[in-house]
């Protein structure tokens, strides 16, 4: 029995990244992450310039037309919710490889239907994809690159906003040589999407199982990490799922409505579009400034309050100016984006092993995004009743005092950790539990037995000492 005890406690621990290098190239993980951000927003982001086109050629009501704008963040927030649980049930690179095929799917079917709702469900098909790689991307880097978590959401977050980007810049080339083609426009990011599909394959071949739940083992017992519920009932992991979802809110804000703002106020298609390739540049640097951030400053609070007012600041003069400075109110508003990638590097930061982030990344976004769809689909619909955006700026200049308010916990150093939990043993483990249990019980008791033996004589002695006659003494 004490072999069989040597031999579970000596039993050697798995390293699941280790095991994932064995078979996955280095070059071939960094090319996936890459190719899966830049296609984890174009789907998103291309229907804000083509609003009026897509409303004209589906028969769009504005009802529907805000319900598509506020559809990105609902998506986000309804599948994110399941993805962590979907990456450990069925491994991370097969869902990642799902997830390609369902994005390429969706943005392909939806060029060629001519329905609205038609419109919507494919649009729908292609957000859900887009959900499950923006809670297991994190997950992926958290694996694969243990030691270098920063540099690669460095990277991760840098290649978003360029996926952002693009379709922005393409609407006025496209427009030059086939006006009004919003097809075309937007059959383009199937394409780039089949290309992530292929490298997804190609990964999810060489390491079918990376990230599945037996991977999540730590020498001869299976761990569990923390439910949904657990990480709710922490004000890390809350304030983290607030400070997300109410930048979120901003950002979704900008790419559905930011390039019909401009238009209302006199600005051209083009002169639209290329406002929004500003706000998408100048959010690019902060892809790679805030990850950076987010792991050496202990309370990024300061930071925090810059971002907004400038932010407050964007908001007040399209309140006031829309026409007059937009490339300036485009800069400030684009600024205050960089909280965005801070909301994303801090669920990495702040999380200790793959199961934490895995959890805290499906919770964060889930609530994070659900507060955004709200925002965003009130926002389409406020400005539908009162064909206005006062309303809206209103309330945009004033939710960054919500958002450091219901972040602040969030900012702290210190990991949302909770102990990843053992599951329960096969019978034949427990078995051998309860022969080592018995083993070093019965060990223990004949110690304690000699060492009562030992007291009883020695007290014995002490006893005939005290009653011996003095003579003897």
């Amino acid at each position: 029995m004490s072999n069989v005890t040597s031999t579970i406690e000596t039993e050697p621990t798995l390293n699941p990244s280790h095991r994932i290098r064995r078979h996955l190239p280095v070059w071939l993980a960094v090319v996936a992450v890459i190719v899966l951000a830049v296609n984890l927003r174009p789907g998103a982001t291309s229907i804000g310039p083509l609003l009026s086109e897509l409303r004209a050629g589906l028969h769009m009501g504005p009802g529907v037309a805000a319900l598509l704008s506020a559809m990105p963040p609902f998506c986000f927030a309804i599948i994110g919710a399941f993805a962590a649980r979907i990456g450990g049930r069925f491994g991370t690179t097969r869902t990642l490889a799902v997830a390609a095929l369902v994005i390429t799917g969706g943005l392909l079917g939806r060029v060629l239907v001519h329905g609205e709702m038609s419109f919507l469900a494919l649009s729908v098909l292609a957000l859900a994809g887009m959900a499950v790689g923006n809670v297991l991307a994190p997950v992926f880097v958290k694996r694969f690159f243990p030691g270098h978590v920063a540099g690669m959401m460095s990277v991760y977050t840098t290649v978003l906003p360029i996926g952002a980007l693009a379709p922005s810049l393409l609407v006025p080339v496209i427009f030059a040589s086939h006006p009004g083609n919003w097809q075309l426009n937007l059959g383009v990011w199937g394409a780039t999407a089949a290309v992530a599909l292929v490298v997804w394959v190609v990964v999810a071949a060489i390491a079918p199982h990376a990230g599945h739940m037996r991977d999540m083992t730590e020498g001869a017992v299976q761990r569990k990490g923390p439910t949904m519920w657990e990480i709710a009932r922490t004000r890390k992991g809350l304030a983290l799922g607030l400070f997300f979802g109410l930048q979120s809110m901003q950002a979704y804000v900008s790419f559905g409505w930011l390039p019909q703002i401009f238009r209302d106020a006199g600005l051209s298609v083009a002169q639209a579009s290329l406002l929004l390739s500003l706000f998408n540049v100048i959010a690019i640097p902060g892809g790679l400034v805030m990850p950076i951030v987010a792991q050496k400053l202990t309370r990024p609070t300061g930071m925090i309050v810059v971002l907004g007012i400038l932010l407050a600041g964007g908001y007040v003069g399209l309140l006031l100016a829309p026409a007059a400075l937009p490339w300036l109110w485009t800069i400030m508003l684009s600024l205050s984006g960089w909280a965005f990638p801070l909301a994303i590097a801090l669920v990495a930061e702040r999380s200790r092993d793959p199961l934490v982030t895995a959890q805290l990344s499906g919770f964060s976004q889930a609530l994070g995004y659900l507060i955004a769809g709200v925002g965003t689909w009130l926002v389409g619909t406020v400005h539908g009743i009162t064909n206005g955006w006062t309303v809206p700026h209103v309330v945009g200049w004033s939710s960054p005092l919500f958002r450091r308010a219901g972040g602040r916990p969030g900012f702290r150093m210190g990991f949302t950790s909770f102990g990843s939990r053992p599951a329960r043993r096969s019978a034949s483990r427990r078995t051998i539990s309860i022969c080592a249990l018995v083993d070093r019980s019965s060990s223990l008791a004949h110690r304690c037995s000699a060492s009562c033996t030992a007291g009883s004589s020695r007290s014995r002695s002490v006893l005939r000492s005290l009653m011996a006659p003095a003579d003897q003494l």
